[in-house]
């Protein structure tokens, strides 16, 4: 597969647009689960000074997404390097745990166990990253402004547990 948009042919533009598309459906699932909280919850905790405004999420995820689909169609078709199949798999891992971070800390109202998952999701993406480094390097070099905004949350969400023990009662 050409790393070069322009010179790729119709079907590999069709299958970087799927791939794109498929991380937004998946990440889209995620707000399907925080509609309710975000109005009636998520206001009234103590946040971290450096939290963002609430508009700011939808860009970044836009951007972390598309990043995330171009990374995976990067390497897809390098199905016999021998990582492939373990990057492949620990990426769709990532993806589910993200959508359950969601699930855990706006559907729940569980920042605690929102935090389990997003350690698990940090470490799943690192290793995303190294594999699909591994593969190719422009694939991984892709995740790294996911993990950097992963840590971000992780703090911000740590933060709320933090300052906010009325939640682990």
């Amino acid at each position: 597969m050409s790393q070069n948009p322009i010179n790729c042919s119709k079907d590999q533009i069709i299958s970087l647009i799927g791939f794109i598309l498929l991380c937004f459906i998946i990440g889209s699932i995620s707000s399907i689960f925080m509609q309710d909280s975000l109005l009636n919850w998520y206001p009234n905790l103590v946040k971290s000074p450096y939290s963002p405004a609430n508009e700011v999420f939808a860009p970044v995820w836009a951007i972390l997404y598309t990043l995330m689909g171009i990374s995976i169609w990067l390497i897809w078709d390098e199905k016999q390097h021998p990582m492939f199949a373990s990057a492949v798999l620990v990426f769709f891992v990532g993806l589910i745990l993200n959508v359950g971070w969601t699930f855990c800390f706006f559907f729940l109202k569980n920042p605690l166990l929102g935090f389990a998952d997003i350690i698990a999701l940090d470490f799943t993406v690192f290793l995303s990253f190294l594999f699909f480094y591994k593969i190719k390097k422009l694939a991984g070099l892709l995740f790294i402004p996911y993990l950097i905004w992963l840590f971000f949350a992780t703090y911000l969400n740590a933060y709320i547990i933090w300052l906010n023990p009325n939640l682990l009662q």
